[in-house]
């Protein structure tokens, strides 16, 4: 398995978004988060998830990478590309 990654909601403040973080051992865990956190929306194909740097955040030190999907916009941030 690769090495480990957290990763939070995007959410209106930095606080807010930190209470939702989770550790994941691949993009695949990550994307069956996703898929449930999202379930209404019937989300199905997450072939077009994007995962890249955004920025370092020294609030919390993390370099930020932004995961977002065309056509649904940001779900939120990792701490690392996830392998």
């Amino acid at each position: 398995m690769g090495k480990t990654f957290l990763y939070r909601d995007h959410r209106g403040t930095l606080a807010d978004s930190m209470t939702t973080v989770r550790e994941f051992n691949s993009k695949r865990e990550l994307i069956d988060h996703l898929k449930e956190k999202v379930a209404i929306f019937k989300i199905d194909d997450f072939s077009g998830l994007e995962i890249k740097f955004y920025c370092y955040d020294d609030r919390i030190d993390w370099d930020c990478y932004i995961v977002h999907m065309e056509g649904y916009g940001v779900f939120g941030f990792t701490n690392a590309i996830p392998e």
